[in-house]
């Protein structure tokens, strides 16, 4: 993996000298657009990231319903091996929709940014954001930029990635405006 290396002395900012400045490499949301209202930003999941789990539960659903026609018409499926192939698609795309799709939101309003849901749910008071990062993530065949949240002690969290660097500069950009934080962009 390629990846840029930055100063962070160019900052002199003592919190930019704790904090790493290589990419987290976990992330989602290549595709969201942003949703602002007066207290409340969201990155909000395109038409197109429901499509494809959408399409791997359908493909479990379609198998599942094969073995159900198949027995009522007496051919002998392997008994055990069809539904169990189905139920891993039905499975894999429920685990897609809830990864592609979990909420990104900044709320002014209950001062927390939130990401995910249910136990893996991320929460972390507005007030410890002390900026937001942009990276370059070159892995040699193709560039990602990931746009993370920089607290006060400099850990950092992953709030998306994107393959459009103009894109995730204008995110970065309103981002950085609605918390009135600082932007770190190294791209």
């Amino acid at each position: 993996m390629k990846t840029r290396s930055y100063d962070s002395s160019k900052l002199n900012d003592p919190v930019a000298d704790q904090t790493s400045w290589f990419p987290i490499g976990i992330g989602t949301g290549g595709n969201r657009r942003i949703l602002l209202a007066q207290d409340r930003l969201a990155f909000v999941p395109a038409t197109r990231d429901y499509f494809f789990p959408a399409l791997v539960f359908g493909v479990g659903l379609f198998v599942i319903f094969l073995f159900i026609v198949a027995k009522k018409d007496g051919d002998d499926l392997n008994f055990l091996l069809t539904p169990l192939v189905g139920l891993i698609f039905l499975a894999l795309g429920i685990f897609m929709f809830r990864k592609f799709t979990a909420p990104i939101v900044f709320d002014k309003t209950g001062k927390a940014f939130r990401k995910g849901c249910g136990k893996k749910e991320i929460v972390i008071d507005l007030e410890r954001i002390y900026a937001i990062q942009l990276l370059e993530d070159d892995d040699g065949e193709s560039t990602s930029y990931e746009l993370n949240l920089v607290l006060d002690n400099g850990l950092r969290t992953n709030v998306l990635y994107h393959n459009d660097h103009a894109k995730i500069q204008d995110d970065a950009k309103t981002l950085a405006d609605f918390l009135n934080t600082k932007l770190w962009n190294t791209l």
